[in-house]
């Protein structure tokens, strides 16, 4: 039985993505996640690999005479953070509202991106705090943030003025 003749195999998956054909690399997926490879027919194992995302590897089939496509979607690694603070303070992420804490002062994030993020803490009354944690992959990551009280100042008191300095010319 001769050699069947190279078949293509468009695979989809992550932009720069490192594809492996049978354990060799056989080159990067484009900045729109396309990659084309010629493939003998038959069976093969394809391993797609990228910073910051779990690989994927997977037994494929090559098909002789026809163009053979595979999706090759590739998770992040995330992992889950949970912040301790004053109850009922809403949590902001990098700006974007994350929820709020419940009456304990306690609020748990799953499934975030292993990345750093800014975090806000706010509530009436407190004044608001900010931090930076690292959310790292398959780990509870735990962020303590404290609110401290806007003191108020009694009717007829008077708070000392600010302390200004002004240059003159």
């Amino acid at each position: 039985i001769p050699d069947a003749a190279p078949t293509e195999v468009l695979i989809e998956t992550s932009p720069r993505a490192e594809i492996f054909l049978d354990d060799v690399l056989v080159g990067k997926a484009s900045a729109t996640g396309s990659f084309a490879i010629n493939a003998k027919p038959g069976p093969h194992v394809l391993r797609v690999a990228a910073s910051g995302k779990h690989p994927l590897t997977r037994k494929i089939a090559v098909a002789p005479g026809k163009i053979n496509r595979i999706r090759a979607e590739l998770e992040d690694f995330t992992g889950d953070l949970e912040i301790l603070t004053t109850p009922d303070a809403e949590i902001l992420l990098d700006g974007k509202p994350a929820g709020a804490a419940d009456g304990a002062g306690r609020l748990t994030v799953r499934g975030l991106r292993v990345a750093g993020y800014k975090l806000t803490a706010g509530r009436a009354g407190y004044n608001s705090e900010e931090g930076h944690v690292n959310v790292t992959s398959g780990v509870l990551s735990t962020f303590t943030i404290e609110l401290k009280r806007i003191e108020a100042v009694e009717e007829g008191a008077s708070a000392p003025p600010p302390n200004y300095v002004m240059e003159r010319r």
